[in-house]
């Protein structure tokens, strides 16, 4: 377990693309994701978290609206272009154009919201979920519309 939770990334930043479990909102973006990541190593591994490092526990992974939990963008009671405010400025603070989650089952397969800035990935193939075929989200060109691409960066593959 300690070779695991040596290597284990909580929230990770390829190109200009961020990936988290549940999601990232601006509060959470006080923390750099060095910060985020060690804090998760160092809690796996059983080390003394400093005063810090205990509110970023607390922030990011105890919170009902921290990076593991949070069902915020997919809560149908929060308007549309409310969600896609508040993901702009997590995506400006981490200089990312896009943000992809797991941890929301979707019924009716990979969705995205915001002009395709907010990918919900988890589509419940466990069968004591949903049981739904398989899907995967290929990004090419760094989730930019390029010709290249057809102008379609991001490719829901069945």
């Amino acid at each position: 377990s300690k070779m695991f939770a040596a290597k284990k990334i909580t929230i990770l930043k390829i190109g200009n693309i961020l990936f988290c479990h549940a999601g990232v909102l601006p509060y959470i973006t006080q923390y750099s994701l060095d910060e985020i990541n060690n804090t998760m190593r160092d809690y796996l591994l059983g080390h003394k978290l400093s005063e810090k490092k205990n509110k970023i526990k607390y922030d990011c992974f105890d919170s009902s609206e921290g990076i593991l939990w949070t069902r915020y963008y997919s809560n149908e009671n929060i308007p549309q272009f409310q969600k896609c405010t508040i993901l702009e400025k997590v995506l400006n603070n981490y200089k990312c154009n896009t943000m992809i989650v797991g941890h929301t089952p979707q019924m009716s397969g990979i969705t995205s919201m915001c002009n395709n800035k907010l990918w919900f990935t988890d589509i419940g193939m466990s069968y004591s979920i949903m049981n739904n075929n398989t899907e995967v989200l290929e990004i090419l060109d760094n989730g930019i519309s390029l010709s290249q691409n057809s102008f379609k960066p991001f490719r829901i593959l069945k």
